[in-house]
């Protein structure tokens, strides 16, 4: 079909096309339910004259449909079998992106989609420089469990975009501009993988919003480790597991919330614990940061290593009480205690901790770390050790 002058009005009438789409002149839709179709069984490619579709439904039966310029829906666009590639061109659907079947090449032109519902069903085969966006400003979903769907970016305000059940991975995850990511976990268990060396980058306000851990939610690295940063998760009083992330924003958790570790692959920055609980489950970690569990929070799991890095860093245990002690620790920077007491199953590493006037307990393994120092104060601290002590440098003052 080619528009060559003048307009073609569909005045709501269906077109179905098993050849090429050239609009040179003017084409109007009228609304309502009208569909163009691309039924084809060989090649068909849409230049859209930049005039927009109603909707547009790709079922080509033996090859793709091709869009030779920016393709622009009012309403819904469907892929029920053959291929469709955007290529170079940009994508913006105004209404339901479904993908029953087929496949959907993805090429460096943006997808924008701003219906309310998303479902990817088909294969969808992605661009490292494509990206797809949801910017409805208002509710969406997108269903894509077992796909990979690249750089993903979600924005604008009011622009909440739901995951249910599924799990579902991206290369860069971008939530930005009063975005949110909503992972709802009432009806079934939601995985957000990220690949290797990616990131979750939360900027201008975005929220990663947990709605619901009735069922598991997970944030994990989809192969070796991938980056969180910008503002912390929004715990909303839910439950997330991590696995081979690096934490970058400080962690805090408020009551009910809970923070659990998958691998031994994750590391933190600053960590609150607040009224939460940070459950280790038995994994080793890191962190940069500084350490407070000085409140009604608990670490639970602590049965494995976790490996203080940072400079001029302090841990505030909240005292040698039921969630408060540590497994084994190992300090490769510079840290004091603060505020509390700490309790930890032994006591290693190339760094330095300086114990003030807080009392050190290692219960049931040895102090070896490098340089301990009990700095005078205005009162007396204690030093317990179950097995050996053989700090590299140790300075006494006031200990005992």
């Amino acid at each position: 079909l080619a528009i060559t002058a003048g307009t073609l009005d569909a005045n709501q009438k269906n077109i179905t096309l098993a050849g090429n789409w050239t609009n040179g002149g003017t084409f109007t839709s009228g609304g309502g339910t009208q569909t163009v179709t691309f039924d084809g069984a060989s090649d068909q490619t849409i230049v859209s004259g930049g005039a927009s579709f109603n909707r547009l439904a790709s079922a080509n039966t033996a090859a793709a449909v091709i869009a030779g310029t920016p393709v622009q829906t009012a309403d819904s666009f469907t892929l029920s079998s053959g291929e469709f590639q955007n290529g170079t061109n940009t994508l913006t659907v105004g209404g339901l992106f479904s993908q029953t079947g087929g496949t959907f090449t993805q090429g460096a032109g943006a997808i924008t989609l701003n219906g309310a519902t998303n479902t990817i069903e088909g294969t969808f085969t992605k661009s490292g420089s494509g990206s797809i966006t949801f910017s409805r400003g208002g509710a969406q979903s997108l269903a894509a469990t077992g796909r990979d769907l690249g750089n993903v970016t979600v924005t604008g305000a009011s622009t909440v975009l739901t995951l249910g059940t599924q799990s579902v991975t991206f290369d860069d995850l971008s939530i930005s501009t009063n975005g949110t990511l909503r992972l709802d976990g009432s009806a079934g268990a939601v995985t957000v993988g990220i690949n290797d060396t990616k990131s979750v980058t939360l900027s201008g306000g975005g929220s990663f919003h947990l709605a619901s851990s009735a069922n598991l939610l997970t944030l994990q690295a989809a192969s070796g480790t991938a980056t969180y940063t910008g503002a912390n998760i929004t715990f909303n009083g839910q439950d997330i597991t991590l696995s081979s992330i690096i934490y970058v924003p400080a962690l805090t958790l408020a009551a009910n919330e809970q923070l659990t570790l998958a691998d031994g692959n994750c590391t933190f920055t600053d960590i609150t614990v607040g009224a939460g609980t940070f459950n280790a489950n038995d994994q080793a970690w890191s962190m940069s940061g500084s350490w407070d569990n000085n409140s009604t929070g608990s670490l639970s799991g602590a049965t494995a290593t976790a490996t203080f890095t940072g400079a001029a860093q302090t841990i505030n245990a909240g005292g040698t009480g039921e969630g408060k002690p540590f497994g084994p620790v190992s300090i490769s920077g510079t840290y004091a205690l603060s505020t509390s007491d700490f309790q930890t199953a032994s006591l290693s590493g190339a760094g330095s901790l300086a114990t003030g006037d807080r009392n050190l307990t290692v219960a049931g393994g040895d102090l070896t770390i490098a340089t301990l120092s009990a700095d005078e104060g205005v009162s007396v601290e204690t030093i317990t050790v179950s097995g050996d002590f053989t700090p590299g440098t140790f300075t006494a003052e006031n200990s005992t």
